[in-house]
């Protein structure tokens, strides 16, 4: 029994879908001949016909193209349009193509390789194995260049604007405790609603949500549904047969997942549990290498990989300290996000973005955690949600430093008493009093120290007053002038 020829289906109609969508160059050592299935060598034949025209191959073009090569039906209509609607990414139509050619040309030796076993081969065995050592080399891995081209350049994309990237890995930071389950389920109810700012807006899309950090029946679908969520919309993998995903082993069974339900946010809780049992999250090499896959996953299929991990205990002197194991976790995610403890309200939590390669830094993003009390299938909860969203000033530097860790200097404080009016002050107004950014976190910690020491009293969330007493020079000033008189 012949095993099945070396195809790939998906990347076949995800090339075509891709040409017909975005009009972008097709690759010129890509031949009808190289897709296997002959709907696909005829669609193929048209666009390139086209091309040679500078006639944009999209549905109705092909249509009449393929009308006039002959042998079109209303099939073929509808298959053009599930072409055109099914493709993930646009712009990795030439990457899908390569994958189309390699399958080509593995399909090629193996013919040669049978023609060479028969027994009727005659006298055309030297040219044969010429044919298959170009074969051979053209299948076997090769350094390849392209040129700079203008004509494929686009813009980043961004599942939740200047936070979450499409096509990228993009990391979340939170202690235990902190809310991540709770804003990653207001996440990705946002998603499932097309609420949520970014380039998905107006576009409700699949989520696949992918670990077990918490019950997915018990914890997270009740934390879904409390946040709105579109509950058909997400999905998660089964876990009948006890095992975690190995992104390494599972990589290529995953893209082909992502591309067959058309997920947009794949969510990991948490990194660490796919990486493999035996992974060493110290070593840069190694956590570099176990990351590459599920990078390569989120490239491939267009999704936005949005994984949750934990901060290192330990040093807390940077963002980049903050990250737990080695620093190649935070050197292989495009956005890294931290949700810590607002710095002046404790009962609100903030998430500020403390990596980013691709855009300027966003306004960090701030929220309270209240409680709603539902019923579900006859039983009650008490679930938290996101509640009194905003944007907000602070930046990493205010939440990634403990606050009042360190003695703010005298005269910082001194400098804010003589600012003080009495009346109530906002933080930010305080600041820029003192010629200083809205944002700078020793005003904060001045202020928290002030307010230690019975001087200066919090009114409210960012507000402030100076109490009306005298201040330690004041006290000084007022001894030496009584021992003047005296």
């Amino acid at each position: 029994m012949s095993s099945a020829p070396s195809q790939d289906l998906t990347a076949e109609r995800q090339a075509l879908g891709g040409w017909i969508v975005s009009g972008v160059e097709i690759p010129d050592d890509l031949k009808a001949k190289d897709f296997f299935r002959d709907r696909h060598q005829r669609i193929f034949r048209a666009i390139t016909a086209l091309a040679e025209r500078d006639v944009r191959g999209d549905v109705d073009a092909l249509s009449a193209e393929l009308m006039k090569l002959g042998d079109f039906s209303d099939e073929d209509q509808r298959y053009l349009h599930e072409l055109a609607s099914g493709v993930n990414a646009p712009g990795n139509a030439a990457h899908h193509g390569e994958a189309v050619r390699k399958h080509s040309l593995i399909r090629q030796r193996v013919d040669l390789a049978r023609k060479l076993a028969s027994p009727d081969l005659n006298g055309d065995a030297p040219e044969l194995l010429d044919r298959m050592r170009e074969l051979i080399e053209d299948v076997g891995d090769r350094i390849e260049v392209r040129p700079a081209d203008l004509s494929r350049v686009r813009p980043v994309r961004w599942l939740w604007q200047k936070r979450v990237l499409i096509g990228y890995l993009s990391l979340l930071l939170g202690a235990e405790g902190i809310g991540k389950g709770t804003l990653t389920a207001w996440l990705i109810a946002a998603v499932t609603r097309g609420t949520l700012p970014g380039d998905l807006e107006g576009k409700p899309s699949r989520v696949l949500i992918v670990g077990d950090e918490d019950s997915f029946d018990s914890v997270v679908v009740p934390r879904l549904y409390a946040a709105g969520a579109d509950l058909d919309l997400i999905e998660t993998l089964s876990d009948e047969d006890g095992d975690a995903l190995d992104v390494r082993a599972d990589a290529e069974r995953l893209t082909k997942l992502i591309r067959e339900r058309g997920y947009r946010l794949l969510y990991i809780d948490a990194l660490l549990d796919i990486l493999g049992a035996d992974a060493d999250d110290w070593r840069s090499k190694d956590v570099r290498d176990r990351l590459r896959p599920i990078r390569h996953v989120a490239r491939d299929t267009d999704v936005a990989a949005l994984a949750s991990l934990h901060p290192n205990k330990g040093s807390r002197g940077t963002f980049r300290d903050l990250v737990s194991g080695s620093h190649a976790f935070n050197a292989s995610s495009r956005s890294s996000l931290l949700l810590a403890p607002h710095p002046e309200d404790e009962d609100r939590r903030v998430l500020v973005r403390g990596k980013g390669n691709l855009s300027a830094a966003p306004a960090a993003f701030e929220f309270e955690i209240q409680g709603r009390e539902l019923e579900i299938n006859g039983h009650g909860f008490s679930l938290p949600v996101v509640a009194d969203t905003q944007e907000t000033a602070l930046g990493v530097e205010d939440v990634v430093k403990p606050q009042r860790e360190a003695p703010v200097r005298e005269s910082l404080a001194d400098e804010i008493d003589a600012v003080g009016t009495g009346e109530i002050q906002g933080r930010a107004d305080i600041a820029r009093a003192l010629g200083r950014e809205p944002s700078d976190g020793s005003v904060g910690r001045a202020l928290n120290q002030l307010e230690d020491q019975g001087r200066w009293e919090k009114v409210d969330r960012g507000k402030w007053r100076r109490i009306a007493i005298a201040t330690s020079k004041e006290v000084a000033i007022g001894k030496t002038a009584e021992g003047e008189v005296s």
